[in-house]
């Protein structure tokens, strides 16, 4: 069945299940904005209950890597897939088989006969091991991030956002001529926050206390009496300051 067939039931199927009303009334402001949404949501559906996924094999045969790691996995928490969503191409995907491979920034989903690295641009937001990961372009707004890329959404409130990024490079040394060339993954956390759609690089808590600077006294005290440490668990105190911060200000 081709799209625009799909997309003429499923505007039924809206139509049905909401008011003629709020539907005429939403699809006269922001470009039919509702009415996107709601077809974008019934495809994926859509999809999802047949089994049809065929436009998530819009990708490349993941190629892998030719060696073995004597120390770390390129991936995130595990060498092994697990059961995530994704939304590829404006569409969310349910009880797909994901993997993140984090040293060469590609996501890549399995199935008996195949393993599909997904294009990054077509990639907005994923998720496995109950962690959520977004896509952010790197620009003047996001400059301090440290490239273009998926970054872990740890916290998102009402007016923030916690992000982490674990940046995984490979070191290479030399051994003897019997055991060749040993390669170990070098694993470093990078921290931000989202502010008033500006970002922030978070290294310590004197850098979260600047960027929360308006509450700085009651953070300092919650901080202390709840005894986080950043150097210790900084996802932890991040989140938990955060949480705080986001109660503080509403």
């Amino acid at each position: 069945m081709k799209i625009h067939g799909i997309a003429r039931i499923v505007f039924l199927i809206v139509s049905l299940s909401f008011p003629a009303a709020t539907i005429v009334a939403q699809l006269s402001t922001d470009d039919s904005t509702f009415y996107r949404k709601a077809i974008n949501n019934s495809i994926a559906a859509y999809y999802n209950s047949t089994g049809d996924q065929s436009r998530l094999y819009n990708g490349t045969q993941y190629p892998g890597y030719p060696f073995t790691f004597k120390e770390g996995i390129p991936f995130f928490y595990s060498d092994k897939p697990d059961m995530g969503s994704i939304v590829y191409d404006g569409l969310l995907y349910e009880n797909v088989l994901l993997q993140y491979d984090e040293l060469g920034g590609m996501v890549v989903m399995q199935d008996r006969a195949h393993h599909i690295l997904f294009r990054n641009e077509l990639v907005s937001q994923f998720s496995i091991f109950n962690n959520t990961f977004i896509r952010i372009v790197k620009d003047s707004a996001s400059r301090v991030l440290y490239e273009t890329g998926y970054y872990n959404l740890l916290y998102h409130g009402k007016t923030i956002q916690v992000l982490g990024k674990e940046v995984k490079k490979v070191r290479e040394q030399i051994q003897s001529s019997a055991e060749g060339i040993w390669r170990l993954i070098d694993t470093k956390n990078y921290f931000y926050i989202r502010k008033d759609n500006n970002y922030y690089e978070v290294e310590g808590k004197k850098g979260l206390l600047r960027v929360y600077a308006d509450h700085k006294k009651e953070l300092q005290q919650f901080i202390k009496s709840n005894k986080l440490s950043f150097r210790k668990n900084p996802e932890d105190m991040l989140v938990k300051a955060s949480e705080y911060y986001d109660r503080l200000i509403k």
